[in-house]
C-alpha cells in the first residue's frame, strides 16, 4: 500500500513540477511579505522560494529584539491572531545570541497560487496591526 501512496506522489510531481512553481513564485511571495516593513514591530523579512520569515522587534530603526522577558512573546501573539484570523504560521527564536531574537515563518503549500499569497499576506498584515494595538493598550 506505501508503494501506492509514494507512487501517486511521484506522479504528481513529475506532472505538476511543484519546485519550478516554486521557483517562479517564490519571488512573489518576498515581495508581497515585504510590504510589512512598514509595521513598527517587523524588522526583517527574508527567504528564499516559499521558506520565509518575519523578524519582530523591539525597535525597527536599530533592530533591537525584543529581551529576553518578552522572549517568543510577540511571534507567539502573531500566531494566535494569526490562527484567529484563519492563517497558519510557525514560532522561531532565539536567532540573535541563542537567547533573544523573535520570528515567524511563512512557509505556503508547494503548490499555493498567487491569489493565495496575496490572502496569506492580507491576513498576516491584519494579524500584525492587531497585535501592534494589543502592545499599544498595555
Amino acid at each position: 500500500m506505501m508503494g501506492g501512496v509514494g507512487l501517486k506522489v511521484l506522479e504528481f510531481i513529475e506532472r505538476n513540477h511543484p519546485i519550478d512553481h516554486v521557483e517562479e513564485t517564490g519571488p512573489y511571495l518576498l515581495t508581497k511579505l515585504n510590504s510589512l516593513r512598514s509595521h513598527e514591530i517587523v524588522g526583517d523579512v527574508r527567504g528564499k522560494g516559499f521558506f520565509t520569515g518575519v523578524e519582530f522587534v523591539q525597535d525597527r530603526i536599530s533592530k533591537k529584539p525584543f529581551g529576553f522577558k518578552e522572549f517568543a512573546k510577540v511571534s507567539n501573539m502573531v500566531i494566535d491572531k494569526s490562527f484567529e484570523n484563519g492563517l497558519m504560521v510557525y514560532p522561531g527564536g532565539s536567532t540573535v545570541d541563542g537567547f533573544k531574537g523573535d520570528h515567524i515563518l511563512v512557509v505556503p503549500l508547494l503548490t499555493t497560487q498567487k491569489n493565495e499569497i496575496e490572502e496569506i499576506v492580507r491576513l498576516l498584515e491584519q494579524s500584525i496591526t492587531e497585535v501592534e494595538q494589543d502592545l499599544k493598550a498595555k
